[in-house]
């Protein structure tokens, strides 16, 4: 099965951007009265026929909805500190999607190695990972920010930190309840400083382990991405 994303819904009729359309007439042949699978990026699944098989301008017929198709009673949000390597950023955004994550914020700390990213290539592989694993809801990139800023702003109810300095945090398999929204913090290669960690402490977070194993920055995001899953099936 292939998925591909349009927002561009028009009462009966789905259009697709040129990209889209070129990928699905050029690349894999579809052709008019076929029947293609469309979702919108906020848990909305079409069956679609097209009805104009142009390469810039597919247009397509809903023969069937699904709404809010991704539906869940939790939510994961993963705040992490981009590493050195754009190639394994870019690895952790893609298997977190499949996995399943709903939004990624990317952090400065006082050891981070990255303090740039490029997040219209992040949201390019957001979609492509969303499409790929059959999702119709589109994870949520947020751009680079400082630490402090982003521990201000979180809404989610259970806060957690993996820090190393911390030997006796509790697993996060062991102390995450399920059906809740989450927030884990994941720091850079050489982790959160002391300061960072108490102020993250002061804002009600708590110091979890992911294992007994050392773990790179987007390994441990896709540990923890793992375990809250794991925890709501």
């Amino acid at each position: 099965m292939q998925y591909f994303f349009s927002t561009n819904i028009l009462d009966d009729k789905i259009i697709l951007s040129k990209e889209e359309s070129r990928h699905c007439i050029g690349v894999l042949r579809y052709k008019e009265q076929d029947y293609i699978t469309i979702v919108d990026g906020f848990g909305n699944r079409f069956e679609c026929q097209i009805t104009n098989a142009n390469k810039n301008k597919v247009e397509a017929e809903i023969v069937n909805s699904f709404l809010n198709n991704n539906e869940k009673e939790f939510y994961i949000h993963i705040v992490i500190s981009p590493t050195k390597s754009n190639q394994r950023t870019e690895w952790f955004i893609e298997k977190a999607i499949e996995i399943g994550v709903d939004e990624i914020s990317f952090i400065t700390c006082a050891n981070s190695e990255r303090r740039k990213i490029n997040l219209d290539r992040m949201n390019k592989i957001a979609l492509t990972a969303m499409k790929q694993s059959l999702k119709s809801v589109l994870p949520k990139i947020n751009g680079l920010r400082y630490f402090e800023t982003v521990i201000d702003d979180v809404a989610q109810a259970s806060k957690y930190i993996g820090y190393l300095g911390d030997s006796k945090g509790p697993y996060l398999s062991r102390l995450a309840s399920k059906n809740n929204s989450y927030c884990l913090f994941i720091g850079p290669e050489g982790d959160f400083t002391q300061d960072e960690f108490e102020y993250a402490v002061e804002k009600d977070f708590i110091s979890i382990s992911l294992g007994d194993s050392r773990l790179r920055t987007e390994t441990a995001g896709i540990a923890g991405c793992l375990i809250l899953n794991e925890i709501n099936i």
